[in-house]
């Protein structure tokens, strides 16, 4: 790609882009003009970036000047843009690429540990989803949104609604299954639905290891009472507020959700009384707990894929390798 120095924001956008697309690595050399400003002592002349991905050339500062020209070389034969490049003509490049993508085309390159790793295909000899998913995820705490899973509902009449939560660890019930915990209110559609029809399903992709996990359940909304008699869920409840951030507690006493706009809403501010303490739970805070009974996993790179099933009576799981 060749363009103008004011170009070049538009030109690092679709490098990152592509970078992203392909797994292949990127050979970068950057050619441009400095202004009197710019310490040359800084710069290594001459010099080549041999990436994985296009993040970590953007924090780098090996570059040579050459007749203030803005010069790259980019191993993808797809992308063929020229001096004076534009950002819609780089967006619609990029586009027609990205439509013609598969879904191995989206999972990022990595480091196997052995990379002559060979699944077990003997039923008895797979991890349960429930190791992988735990393993995942404590690993995803390190990554800011790694936590954000989505979840799908069913409405009265049939049609399905899907909405980003935030998952927010495990609690174990009496019969001693295990539940995935999060939180919401209990004016939203969504415990509507939930309550006419608690089957769900979540997708959670953990973009660093290309893993994806299909979970199928029962959705559970507790309130102030708990459910069954579980009083130990009320309690967890009740934790769960207090472990929430100001600002998240506030939303529980915002304004009726899904309704024309009425202004502005004045919560107390953090959740908290005149002194600071964090007030009752409010009867809008809910919990809401996804009890798993079938779990669809899927690791892209490495082609693996399985499917996980809940013996109810026997509390087990029942692991079975699949066609990815």
């Amino acid at each position: 790609i060749k363009c103008q120095p004011k170009y070049m924001n538009d030109v690092l956008i679709v490098l990152e882009m592509f970078s992203q697309l392909h797994s292949s690595k990127l050979l970068f050399s950057l050619n441009r003009g400095f202004g009197p400003s710019t310490s040359n002592k800084q710069l290594n002349r001459g010099s080549f970036c041999h990436l994985k991905n296009f993040s970590a050339f953007t924090k780098t500062t090996d570059c040579h000047f050459f007749n203030n020209i803005l010069s790259y070389s980019i191993s993808l034969p797809s992308l063929k843009l020229y001096s004076g490049v534009k950002k819609s003509a780089c967006l619609r490049a990029a586009k027609q690429d990205m439509d013609n993508i598969g879904l191995t085309d989206i999972s990022q390159p990595y480091e196997k540990e052995d990379k002559n790793v060979v699944y077990p295909t003997d039923q008895h000899s797979l991890s349960s989803w429930f190791e992988l998913i735990k393993l995942s995820s404590q690993k995803a705490r390190k990554v800011r949104g790694g936590n954000f899973v989505q979840i799908a509902t069913i409405t009265a009449d049939g049609k399905p609604r899907c909405r980003t939560v935030v998952f927010r660890g495990w609690v174990k019930g009496l019969n001693g299954k295990e539940a995935m915990k999060m939180i919401t209110d209990a004016r939203s559609e969504k415990a509507e639905q939930v309550a006419a029809c608690p089957a769900c399903e979540m997708v959670w992709w953990f973009p660093k290891s290309n893993e994806q996990f299909r979970i199928e359940g029962d959705l559970q909304l507790v309130g102030e009472q708990g459910e069954d008699g579980d009083l130990s869920l009320a309690q967890e409840r009740k934790q769960q507020w207090g472990n929430l951030s100001d600002s998240a507690r506030e939303q529980f006493y915002w304004n009726q959700p899904g309704v024309n706009f009425s202004g502005e809403p004045s919560p107390p501010n953090g959740g908290r009384d005149e002194d600071g303490s964090v007030l009752q739970v409010p009867e809008t805070f809910l919990l809401m707990l996804l009890w798993p009974k079938r779990v669809r996993y899927l690791k892209l790179g490495d082609n693996y894929a399985q499917e996980d099933t809940l013996n109810e009576d026997q509390l087990t799981w029942n692991s079975v390798r699949v066609n990815p």
